[in-house]
């Protein structure tokens, strides 16, 4: 049989159902073909003995490609072509795990000053020690993990050495820091710092339509930390009274801060290239402590004296990261931290005369500022 072609033209853009509507259409066009000719339809029919070759239509306007191809075949249903749909983008597909691990060394300096009363109450400040310009070489080293489902993991852990201080311990009869009998101004180039950290939260990220990528992104968190300070007291100079230098000075005052804490941090995206970051944590802590002053012969050894008391911290950072690749970045931070323990306090104090003594702990306030060179590896 010769192949049948039939081709139509449907001028319905001037159709009085087109005027009804107010909307105008485009021209139609219809072809026809049987399975004998060489069309795209050729290979969806099959030649039928019974009722003669089986036919196709499609039908398109000048403006698109054909819509559907539709069997006129009589013991065939209809089976409209599926309708043309642009493929999904990336930022459709449910991303996978990301993680990102950094290694952050820096300059470290802290300040720690705490005082305790006499045990009558007067005066009310009768010992105090402080701990300045403490610097220190730190290590820091973390990790964030960010999930299909905008949860995040992070932790991190920091180890410093201290390299150089200055130390002062004085003494006072009166209240306020007055009549002050006993001064000593010591050295303290030795002893560490430890400070762990994690935390989980849910990560909002806002994006600009025309990219995937986020240009800002904020992780409120909820986490745990836990903080140490070795600190040692060495090459004792007597100034009040003028006594001068003193041999065999070695004691130790170590410190312990812990509890929970919440916060947020945040990303912004400057450049392909460029982003800067940065964080803000509140923290509810308890601190202890524990001494071995060497040199007074009325205290006990190894521990001379405890500390205890419950307050609170801030710490912030802030920083810049330049991508080389989607693998590997650098990054300049700066940390601060600010800590105060002047909630229920108690010192215990182990003496050889007169047993176990206690008194008020004043406070403990402790400050600390840093600067971090470091590198990044995403994967």
């Amino acid at each position: 049989m010769a192949a049948a072609l039939v081709y139509v033209l449907l001028p319905v853009a001037g159709s009085q159902a087109a005027a009804a509507d107010s909307i105008p259409l485009p021209p139609l066009h219809m072809h026809v073909f049987s399975a004998d000719t060489k069309s795209p339809a050729k290979r969806h029919a099959r030649p039928d003995s019974a009722h003669g070759p089986a036919l196709h239509m499609v039908v398109f306007n000048e403006q698109t490609k054909p819509a559907a191809a539709v069997s006129l075949s009589k013991d065939k249903p209809v089976q409209p072509r599926p309708a043309f749909t642009e493929p999904e983008s990336k930022t459709d597909h449910v991303k996978g795990f990301q993680t990102a691990v950094y290694l952050r060394p820096g300059y470290r300096i802290d300040d720690i000053r705490w005082n305790i009363a006499a045990p009558g109450g007067t005066p009310n400040i009768l010992s105090e020690l402080s701990w300045d310009n403490l610097q220190s070489a730190q290590l820091k080293t973390g990790f964030r993990i960010d999930s299909p489902w905008n949860i995040a993991l992070l932790g991190s852990a920091a180890y410093g050495q201290i390299f150089s201080g200055k130390n002062q311990d004085s003494d006072y009869f009166g209240d306020n820091r007055t009549l002050e009998f006993s001064r000593s101004n010591n050295r303290t180039d030795a002893g560490n710092t430890l400070d762990l950290s994690s935390g989980i939260g849910y990560r909002f990220a806002f994006r600009e339509a025309a990219k995937s990528n986020p240009w800002l992104s904020i992780t409120p968190l909820f986490g745990y930390s836990y903080h140490k300070q070795r600190l040692k007291i060495t090459d004792g100079v007597q100034t009040i009274p003028a006594f001068g230098p003193f041999p065999g000075l070695d004691s130790r005052y170590n410190t312990t801060w812990r509890g929970p804490w919440i916060g947020f941090d945040t990303a912004i995206v400057a450049t392909d290239n460029l982003d800067f970051f940065a964080g803000l944590e509140y923290h509810w802590i308890s601190y202890e402590a524990e001494a071995n002053w060497n040199l007074r012969s009325d205290f006990q050894h190894p521990v001379s004296f405890r500390h205890k008391a419950d307050g609170h911290g801030v710490t912030v950072s802030a920083g810049g990261r330049y991508h080389f690749s989607e693998l590997f970045s650098l990054s300049l931070s700066l940390d601060y931290q600010h800590w105060l323990a002047n909630k229920n306090g108690v010192d215990t104090t182990f003496t050889t005369a007169y047993g176990v003594l206690t008194t008020r702990f004043n406070e403990v306030k402790w400050n600390a500022f840093g600067v971090n060179l470091g590198m990044q590896f995403s994967f």
